[in-house]
């Protein structure tokens, strides 16, 4: 707390589909630079990370490794500067990620933003993050270059498809995320979430049954993809999965095919704001979701103020975590509903 690197981390992800056919970018070739380097670290059993000093980072690290990998995918590639579109490359110091681009030849908007003003340095995360928010504009036929930084980088280069038209605005993507973005001005709820902070969590906070992992394993579709059921006699959803219809005209038993309900939009049937229950930001709110479709269920509500959460509120699934059992080692997933963001 109270160090640069607090100011500067932030956190991300990104997940990305990789297959031969329908691709919205092609690979074409990478070139790799390794080197034992050591910039930051965090032994087991440590709270926090370390550093070492910037100006170690920035001149032997960041303006000599980036540079390196990609200067060699271009050779390797035969690709000139003014052919690349944008050039994805993670800095945790602005200036330095200027200095590199200009030393690599590129205009400022070949330069993919470092999003370090507006997220943080999300670390591994970095690159592919911005490489999402480079394929948000991209244009079929665009040369992308994206590179990693760590233990040296690893360079790549990326050809787009006519396929990126068929996803343009389909995805929520970087964009729709940040747009989305709510405003956390507590410090110490901040430091909370953290678990640097401690809270008192009361006598039912305190109280945690122990998850059963066979259970767990029993019941791994419906937690992990919010998998339910669907009569094949009368298309009634359920969730959690039956073996006898809930329609009470149909009844039907052993006549269930699955259904998914974690891409399914819905509306808030009702809720209750709990303020004895424990929570990190309370109230704890949870309320019925009324899936389009059909089916019902109960779910915790996040990413909304108590003021904000209506009955007939639209919302959408997210898989968020559900708790954490510290003293098992335990963090439990599951699915939440959302607003949903348009």
């Amino acid at each position: 707390p109270g160090s640069a690197q607090e100011e500067l981390f932030g956190d991300g992800a990104a997940a990305l589909t990789i297959g031969e056919g329908n691709v919205i970018a092609g690979f074409v070739d990478s070139c790799s630079v390794s080197y034992d380097f050591v910039d930051h670290w965090r032994a087991d059993g440590q709270t926090f990370d370390r550093q070492w000093e910037d100006r170690f980072i920035r001149d032997v690290g960041y303006a000599k490794f980036i540079l390196e990998a990609i200067s060699g995918l271009a050779k390797k590639c035969k690709v000139e500067v003014k052919d690349i579109a944008k050039v994805v490359y993670p800095c945790l110091y602005e200036g330095d990620h200027k200095n590199i681009g200009k030393k690599l030849g590129l205009n400022p908007e070949q330069i993919q933003d470092h999003m370090v003003s507006n997220v943080g340095y999300t670390g591994t995360a970095s690159p592919l993050m911005m490489l999402v928010a480079a394929l948000e504009d991209a244009k079929p036929g665009d040369n992308i270059v994206v590179a990693s930084f760590g233990n040296g980088s690893d360079a790549l280069l990326f050809k787009v498809t006519d396929e990126i038209e068929k996803v343009k605005g389909k995805r929520r993507g970087i964009k729709k995320y940040l747009a989305a973005k709510r405003e956390l001005k507590n410090y110490e709820k901040f430091i909370s979430f953290r678990n640097v902070l401690p809270v008192d969590k009361g006598i039912r906070g305190e109280i945690m049954g122990a998850t059963a992992i066979s259970e767990l394993w029993r019941s791994r579709r419906q937690v992990l993809a919010l998998c339910g059921s669907r009569c094949k006699a009368c298309g009634t959803p359920q969730f959690p999965s039956q073996k006898i219809c809930v329609n009470p005209d149909c009844k039907t038993m052993d006549q269930m095919e699955d259904y998914p309900f974690s891409d399914k939009r819905g509306t808030l049937f009702t809720y209750t704001a709990d303020l004895l229950a424990f929570s990190l930001n309370p109230p704890a709110i949870y309320g019925f979701v009324d899936f389009n479709g059909g089916g019902r269920y109960w779910f915790d509500i996040t990413d909304a103020d108590q003021e904000a959460v209506k009955v007939d509120m639209p919302v959408e699934m997210s898989f968020r975590k559900k708790y954490v059992d510290e003293e098992k080692g335990v963090h439990g997933y599951f699915w939440k509903a959302v607003p949903v963001l348009e």
